[in-house]
């Protein structure tokens, strides 16, 4: 194996393999959700849990920091 900037072989032991890929059954489009309005919960004031009753993930104090 040689250097790719200078030309000279590379004196070195290197191992070399084979790498394999792999798509990702979970992708962005399909996880992403937001909302602009919708239903709280009395108690919370929070946004409904879930995606199915058009709710989100609820936020803490350290995420709602981080975003502002």
């Amino acid at each position: 194996m040689y250097d790719g900037h200078t030309g000279r072989p590379i004196t070195s032991m290197i191992c070399v393999g084979p790498v394999y890929y792999q798509r990702l059954v979970q992708l962005v489009d399909d996880k992403i959700q937001s909302r602009g309005r919708g239903d709280e919960e009395n108690l919370t004031r929070q946004p409904t849990k879930g995606r199915r009753e058009q709710g989100v993930q609820r936020f803490g104090e350290m995420k709602r920091d981080f975003v502002i």
